[in-house]
């Protein structure tokens, strides 16, 4: 690790810390006079996310610092990342329930302990902003789009200049050109295709058939008998 991310960690470390300290000092003042007021049990319940955030946040931070020693952000940065916003969206929402309280309980409450706490979560969102976007960004490369561009032509222009091999290496052999359409029909004559024959009736020869003529009279001999 070179002098200047150490120093920035170190910075980040510290104002994170004090920032969780604040939250830590008024979140229980806060809570004291809560019980002082009030019944302990109902206090404890009004109470309980925030010090679920409280805890949530210094389990992140503790996280945080011992990936940065391990040098381990670039393999447990998605994870780390997922941990730091969940808190973060914890930390704003108690640093409005923080003055909304002061705001309308300002009898019963400390101001400087409202103040406190809601100080403190803030600090630590705006530090976990910080968090957010150094550690999102560990790991991924540059990206160089004129670089992949020619990258992308230079594959292109090979790929077209080399002919896809035949199987056992084999140059493999030109296509045959197709051969022309055939004309489907009659086989042509004089410039024509001539229809197949139609079947024709006779009406003279089937009346022939029906209705054979009468025998010719018979020639010689003698004549009928009236």
């Amino acid at each position: 690790m070179d002098i200047a991310r150490a120093l920035g960690v170190g910075i980040i470390a510290v104002l994170e810390v004090l920032g969780w300290l604040m939250a830590l000092g008024g979140t229980g003042q806060l809570h004291r006079d809560c019980a002082d007021r009030f019944s302990n049990d109902g206090c404890r319940d009004e109470f309980r996310s925030t010090w679920w955030s409280v805890f949530l946040q210094f389990l992140v931070l503790l996280g945080v610092l011992i990936l940065v020693v391990a040098n381990g952000l670039e393999k447990f940065r998605i994870p780390l990342v997922a941990f730091v916003v969940l808190s973060t969206v914890r930390t704003m929402e108690e640093a409005e329930a923080a003055l909304t309280l002061r705001d309308q309980n300002s009898r019963f409450v400390s101001d400087s302990a409202a103040d406190s706490a809601a100080g403190g979560f803030v600090l630590m969102s705006m530090i976990n902003f910080l968090v957010i976007a150094v550690v999102g960004s560990t790991g991924v490369p540059d990206v160089n789009l004129q670089q992949m561009n020619n990258r992308l032509r230079e594959l292109l222009a090979r790929r077209q200049e080399t002919p896809a091999p035949a199987a056992d290496g084999a140059t493999a052999p030109a296509p045959a050109p197709a051969p022309p359409p055939q004309a489907v029909g009659y086989p042509k004559h004089d410039g024509f295709n001539p229809q197949p024959p139609q079947p024709t009736f006779d009406y003279t020869q089937q009346q022939q058939q029906a209705y054979p003529p009468p025998p010719p009279p018979p020639t010689g001999g003698a004549a009928p008998h009236v």
